[in-house]
């Protein structure tokens, strides 16, 4: 074997120039000399060549080479493909190679230490190199990578003797055996182990593709693919990349023939196989379905892998032409799914292969069979969640569209559409079945009501002494059926001999609904809690609590509790009880036939509106009319079902309709809408302008604290013109104004309506919050007055001497002292931000000389607060408005405790925030608070109310001495040209 590896090694005869290298030595030999340093320029001899190769091969490049191999290996294995998308070229992913650093670093440190550590002459010097080169390109570290390759690009190309130590252009006639059309290195047959500089070649240009340089990477391959000495055993790896390049390009038909001939560069059948579908895939968009199906056919005769068997067969029907082509694929198809599933080497997959099997029965409009089938898949499918999600909203599409609305229902409140391709659509139909079940079961109820309070009274009789029956034996919790008397008196019997409470969940619960939803499962879990455990106190550790022994079983109150319940159930199941709730007397009938058509009409308006199917809303409105012909709505369904009726084509019903609405109403709006849309446009633009308008002189009113005044003009503007002229900042502002009030139940109601009108406002989540804070008022006043807080005051901050101007100049200067000291107080405990961020960072602002003809100076290094100053803004807003920056401040600057405090000047209030180090860090807070302070932070208070500035605390004293910011103002617009 010895004599074996040394003809071997002595047989790597490539001469090469010892390369020129700028690599760490490693840690245990930085002090010493190495052999790379100490290789000498002379050939070197034949047994030292075949010692270095070996050490060399195997202990290094071997290692080296596996380690690598291990980091692609576990990168295919984690990719997973989905067939019913276009698949990757390459069966990994680079992410998934980059997560394993630690990995690829060893190999980049083995190839060190292997080109470090030994004679330069070897002949695994360029294998090394390339190994690091590949190692950086797995960590997608493509500039170091391509720096690799073109080293070994350079410094391995062959050279003549006399071409030794003088630098050598690539493809240029200028060398000694110089050509023009070659790049690449002419191999030696009969050589085992060739040079990888040709190998470097290819993997520069996978690094340019990878880079994005595109041009540059085509025509390195065209380069290539001309080059006579490019060698044999590469060409097929070049070719690849060929169709790498057609397939990022989308030109997928020149993609499909690259890849087809690049095949022999595939590992065994699963990548062939793969290969084969992409192929296929690449095809059938470059309509091409005859080699498209081919493909297909090619991948199924060789795949193990019964996902793609699965929706290889899928894709192959939908390339059929013919409709008796399709068909009877369709059937051969479905046949060799089904038997595939029922072999026990597929049991795993049997999940995947049904719900396959399903979308073939889809493609051909069989919904009974395919969601049959769905639901077979959903047995088979074990703990696989996606999968099962899949059948669950599939099954809901098909039973929607089949209008099996409780089926939908169920399967849908199951699902989840987060992330959904089609998540709106299928949210939108969630939503609309919900609104469906609930009013067709209404229509269905009150149908049933009538019918039975139209039957004979003995054949209504004898009907409720079945249903009775019947009930008894499906309510009762705990599967026993309950006992009578002739008199109909109940007989105290112990349904309960034995300790079985049965199951929460039945298995002819309705699926899909919550426990808690369910009222049926409530109160049976709540009846089974009882009789097993009693009535217990809410405390914690009952079970072995004395005061909770003395009640856990209670043989006698447990038996009281038995008998108070089954006579209770007695009592409700009466026919007596039975017959109170149905419509016998006319007032009743009315009243039945009233939910009737409120449902019905509910029913019209989701079809016209949610699902836009004007045949089922006519429908509809048609049975509300014969419900209730005298509708509180009846003017706005005859418009409907005008509208709906000429959509559809039928003019004789669009007529009579049109017809009994103008008799109904002949000057009325949806008359105007129907007759003239223009004059009715018209006429709704000019209403809403004078709402606006209205509801603006009210918002102002409520903003200014006219709050009595505020609400009265509402009541009047909203009998005029209806919640449509609402917004929602005029909603929360009432809202605030009701919570200061302390009217909370007003408060909650608008706060909730804000939510359910404007859902797409960013006021609505800001509304929720608030409702439910004020909903829980009493509970956290509780918690508050039980704690020893110290609040700081509302209106006022406390190192600001409020007091009024003084007149002497003896005053004026005490005045200017107590100030100046409070502060000094103050820019002492200012506190800079705990951590470098970019928060505050700002350039220093462009300033301009303080002006002569003013009493404000300006020291950009001195401390700056923000101050937000308010016009005509009552206190209960100045006070919301300060939660709101305490809000936003929580969320976006949480290290910097940054303060919030009001007061007054003249008549105008502000807000200030903290005090900053200086003006830059001042600005930086205001650049990125301003712009969101109308969108985000109090998206209520409109935008001409309030502007942010920045002050020193001279300029604040100087305010508030003047009483009137306007010269402060002027001021600092000159500081800041067009900022403020």
């Amino acid at each position: 074997m010895l004599f074996t590896v040394f003809l071997l090694e002595a047989s790597f005869s490539f001469a090469q120039v010892n390369p020129v290298y700028d690599l760490p030595k490693p840690k245990a030999f930085e002090n010493r000399k190495l052999a790379s340093e100490l290789t000498p320029d002379k050939p070197i001899n034949p047994v030292k060549r075949v010692k270095q190769n070996v050490v060399t091969h195997y202990n290094f490049h071997f290692n080296a080479q596996n380690k690598l191999d291990k980091v692609i290996r576990s990168a295919k294995a984690a990719h997973v493909d989905t067939f019913t998308r276009l698949l990757t070229v390459f069966n990994y992913s680079l992410d998934k190679t980059a997560q394993q650093q630690q990995e690829l670093d060893s190999v980049i440190l083995k190839a060190n230490n292997g080109i470090l550590l030994h004679d330069l002459r070897n002949d695994w010097v360029d294998d090394l190199y390339l190994l690091m080169g590949k190692s950086y390109f797995f960590q997608k570290k493509y500039d170091s990578a391509y720096d690799v390759f073109q080293f070994i690009n350079y410094n391995f190309q062959p050279r003549e003797k006399q071409e030794s130590g003088m630098e050598k252009s690539i493809g240029s006639n200028l060398n000694n055996s110089g050509n023009v059309y070659t790049i690449s290195s002419r191999e030696k047959k009969l050589s085992l182990h060739q040079s990888t500089r040709n190998e470097s070649l290819l993997w520069i240009v996978k690094t340019l593709l990878e880079q994005g340089l595109d041009d540059e990477a085509r025509s390195m391959m065209e380069t290539l693919g001309r080059d006579v000495n490019f060698p044999k055993r590469l060409r097929d790896e070049l070719t690849e990349i060929k169709g790498d390049w057609f397939y990022r390009k989308k030109q997928y038909d020149s993609a499909a023939y690259y890849l087809e001939k690049s095949l022999p560069v595939c590992e065994g059948n699963t990548e062939k196989s793969r290969r084969y579908y992409l192929i296929a895939q690449l095809h059938a968009l470059s309509n091409q379905p005859e080699k498209a199906d081919t493909a297909f056919e090619k991948a199924v005769s060789i795949t193990t892998n019964p996902v793609l068997d699965a929706y290889a067969r899928i894709s192959q029907i939908g390339l059929s032409t013919t409709g008796k082509d399709r068909d009877q694929r369709i059937t051969e198809n479905l046949a060799a799914l089904i038997k595939m599933g029922e072999k026990e080497k597929y049991q795993t997959f049997r999940g995947i292969i049904h719900a396959a099997a399903a979308t073939l029965e889809r493609s051909r409009n069989n919904t009974t069979a395919a969601i049959r089938l769905l639901v077979s898949s959903n047995q088979a499918a074990g703990n696989d969640a996606e999968l099962k999600n899949t059948n669950s909203l599939a099954i809901a599409e098909m039973a929607f569209e089949s209008r099996d609305y409780p089926l939908a229902k169920m399967y849908f409140d199951s699902a989840n559409t987060v992330g959904h391709p089609q998540e709106q659509k299928l949210n939108a139909q969630k939503t609309a079945v919900t609104d469906l079940v609930k009013y067709l079961d209404l229509v269905k109820t009150e149908d049933s009501l009538q019918r039975i309070a139209g039957l004979p009274e003995k054949e209504r009789a004898d009907y409720l002494t079945a249903l009775l029956k019947k009930m008894e034996k499906e309510k009762d919790a705990f599967g026993n059926p309950s006992v009578k008397k002739s008199g109909g008196q109940a007989i105290q019997r112990n349904r309960f001999a034995e300790d079985q409470t049965g199951s929460l969940f039945p298995s002819g619960a309705t699926k899909g609904e919550w426990y808690f939803n369910n009222p049926t499962l409530k109160a049976q879990g709540s009846q089974a809690f009882q009789v097993k455990w009693g009535t217990r106190p809410n405390e914690d550790n009952w079970r072995r609590s004395s005061t909770g022994a003395a009640t856990g079983r209670n043989a006698t109150g447990r038996t009281r509790a038995i008998t108070e319940t089954v006579e209770q159930d007695e009592e409700e199941r009466s026919i007596e009880s039975l017959a109170a709730g149905l419509p016998l007397s006319a007032k009743s009938v009315q009243e039945s036939n009233n939910r009737k058509a409120d449902a019905a009409r509910q029913l019209a308006l989701i079809y016209k509106n949610k699902l836009g199917d004007c045949k089922l809303s006519v429908q509809w409105h048609e049975i509300m009319l014969n419900a209730n012909s005298k509708h509180p709505e009846l003017e706005m369904v005859l418009f409907d079902l005008a509208v709906c009726c000429k959509d559809l084509g039928l003019t004789e019903k669009m007529n009579r309709y049109r017809s009994q609405l103008e008799q109904a109403s002949p000057g009325g709006n949806f008359t105007l809408m129907l007759n003239n849309p223009a004059a009715a446009a018209q006429k709704k633009q000019e209403t809403n302008t004078a709402a606006a308008e209205s509801y603006e002189k009210i918002y102002d009113e409520f903003l200014s604290g006219n709050f009595g005044q505020a609400i009265a003009l509402k009541k009047t503007a909203d009998s005029l013109y209806g919640k449509q002229a609402w917004t929602p900042q005029l909603m929360y502002i009432e809202a605030v104004y009701y919570v200061k009030s302390r009217q909370d139940s007003t408060a909650i109601s608008i706060l909730q309506s804000i939510s359910t009108l404007f859902p797409s406002s960013p006021l609505a989540r800001k509304a929720t919050a608030l409702a439910d804070v004020v909903s829980r008022r009493s509970i956290i006043e509780k918690e508050l007055q039980s704690m020893d807080v110290v609040r700081k005051k509302e209106d006022s901050i406390s190192w600001v001497d409020d007091s009024p101007l003084p007149k002497t100049r003896e005053k004026l200067e005490t005045q200017e002292k107590k100030t100046e000291k409070a502060v000094a107080v103050q820019q002492v405990t200012v506190k800079p931000a705990a951590k470098d961020t970019t928060i505050f960072k700002a350039p220093p602002p462009s300033i301009s000389q303080p002006r002569e003809d003013t009493a404000y100076r300006f020291n950009a290094n001195g401390p700056h607060a923000v101050i937000m100053l308010m016009n005509n803004v009552d206190v209960v807003y100045v006070n919301e408005a300060k939660r709101a920056l305490n809000r936003y401040h929580a969320e976006r600057f949480a290290e910097n405790e940054l303060t919030v405090n009001n007061d007054k000047i003249g008549n105008n209030p502000f807000i200030i925030i903290s005090f900053f180090p200086n003006a830059a860090e001042a600005m930086g807070y205001w650049e990125k608070t301003a712009p969101l302070a109308s969108r985000e932070i109090f998206p209520w208070l409109p935008a001409d109310k309030y502007k942010f500035y920045i002050l020193s605390p001279d300029h604040l004293k100087k305010m508030m001495e003047e009483q009137k910011p306007d010269n402060f103002i002027n001021f600092i617009k000159g500081q800041f040209p067009g900022k403020f």
